[in-house]
């Protein structure tokens, strides 16, 4: 299972890999002095804030570009080891490199976060696939409650357990995923009572309901403690329409896409043969 990513957990390390980086090019632009000119060796420093805008971000690739201009000014500029600038063409280039640096790696560090969107994007537009599939080869309930339960498992890093009403409304187990849990019973009660339509936090888990139009048919319940605490913040995750053309196809049924009224929105028409020839439901 992939872990999630956290940019918090990370960020000293790349403020500290962008020191590092600064420190070797120094010591690269020191080796290199007697075969590339003064001005040239600005590039190996502009390469070194690349790299750490490629690797890290925009905040770790500004203190590469600030660092560069200093390094590049106290070591390598006359006169040496002082920040003083005896050529006035030397003020020029120093400005120059480092308003160069900081907009070059500006772009590389957000052209790093774009890509790493992209990529989180197509795991999640995958994993989403990989579920419509399981959802659709479904023989019946109990398969798409287990296909549910264990997307939600993989998605979140959570335990999931899935509550369905008996004949009676009462809500029981239907399906579960990850490390096992008790839900509390007045938990359970307390969130199936409660009628809510959002997300309901209580105690250590946090409740979603699965409704109709007509009346709540479910709930998932999430264990809270495994995201951080994060209790009820929770947004879409696009199951909705997997779910429902699972349980469709499951009862070999149709869903289509339609342009909503007047123009707004997109209607979604439900086919079930169980219906007489002719009627259809939208939703």
């Amino acid at each position: 299972m992939a872990k999630r990513y956290d940019p918090s957990s990370l960020w000293p390390l790349a403020y500290i890999s962008a020191l590092g980086i600064v420190t070797v090019t120094v010591a690269v632009a020191f080796i290199a002095q007697r075969m590339m000119p003064h001005a040239r060796r600005s590039l190996l420093f502009l390469t070194g804030v690349l790299i750490v805008a490629a690797r890290t971000g925009v905040g770790p690739s500004l203190l590469a570009s600030l660092l560069s201009f200093l390094a590049f000014n106290y070591f390598l500029t006359k006169p040496y080891y002082t920040l003083k600038v005896a050529d006035e063409a030397d003020v020029a280039t120093l400005m120059f490199f480092l308003i160069i640096a900081a907009i070059t790696g500006n772009l590389a560090a957000r052209m790093q976060q774009e890509m790493a969107k992209r990529k989180l994007s197509l795991h999640r537009i995958s994993s989403l696939y990989e579920f419509s599939r399981r959802l659709s080869s479904a023989a019946g309930t109990e398969e798409v409650l287990e296909a549910l339960a264990a997307h939600l498992r993989q998605s979140m890093e959570c335990t999931i357990v899935v509550f369905m009403a008996d004949a009676e409304g009462v809500p029981r187990i239907r399906a579960s995923a990850g490390a096992a849990y008790d839900v509390p019973q007045s938990d359970i009660e307390q969130a199936w009572t409660g009628h809510s339509s959002e997300p309901m936090a209580i105690g250590q888990w946090t409740f979603l309901p699965l409704t109709t139009s007509r009346e709540p048919v479910g709930m998932v319940a999430i264990f809270t403690p495994c995201v951080g605490g994060d209790r009820g913040n929770y947004q879409g995750t696009g199951l909705g329409l997997a779910i429902c053309q699972g349980m469709v196809a499951a009862h070999s049924g149709t869903v289509t896409a339609h342009e909503g009224k007047q123009g707004r929105g997109t209607c979604m028409r439900i086919t079930l043969p169980s219906l007489r020839p002719g009627e259809t439901g939208d939703t």
